[in-house]
């Protein structure tokens, strides 16, 4: 049994037999109404239970992007992301960490899209923060061998 339910964060989890999606009502793919956003969020959700890690949700999204990618579902992750980019601010470190990771998780499948998420992203943030690199370049090759590494760097982070 799958519950989904609207809220003011992202929550996604399995408890035994039941599972629940809370996706955030003031996601704008939502508030537009826009139905292709929307099933995106949704199936991107529907990944996230089926490879639940219990990891930090900005490594988990790397980790669900690519297998959605590799599952055929790139241009509907494409169009999520870009969409996601042109709407979000950046306040913070967590927030550039945010807007950053579409184009990582193009990086090894796509490179053409890659680049251009890479390139809108730094259209829209006038402020580096030089301290995620080594976040983005374990992120850019992630691997079982350095999932818990980028963990740890994202929690430190995001301190």
């Amino acid at each position: 049994q799958i519950e989904f339910h609207l809220r003011d964060s992202n929550i996604s989890k399995v408890d035994d037999e039941k599972a629940m999606i809370c996706i955030d009502y003031n996601n704008p793919l939502i508030l537009e109404k826009d139905q292709r956003g929307v099933n995106t969020i949704i199936r991107h959700e529907l990944f996230r239970l089926m490879f639940k890690m219990n990891l930090p949700r900005a490594v988990e999204d790397v980790i669900i992007g690519r297998e959605m990618i590799k599952r055929g579902l790139g241009d509907d992750i494409f169009y999520m992301y870009y969409n996601r980019i042109l709407k979000m601010g950046v306040n913070n470190m967590e927030d550039y960490v945010k807007i950053n990771l579409p184009w990582i998780i193009f990086h090894e499948q796509d490179k053409y899209n890659s680049e251009l998420l890479k390139k809108v992203v730094g259209k829209i943030c006038k402020k580096k923060y030089p301290e995620t690199k080594k976040l983005f370049d374990i992120l850019c090759g992630i691997s079982p061998k350095n999932v818990h590494e980028a963990a740890r760097i994202y929690e430190r982070l995001s301190r």
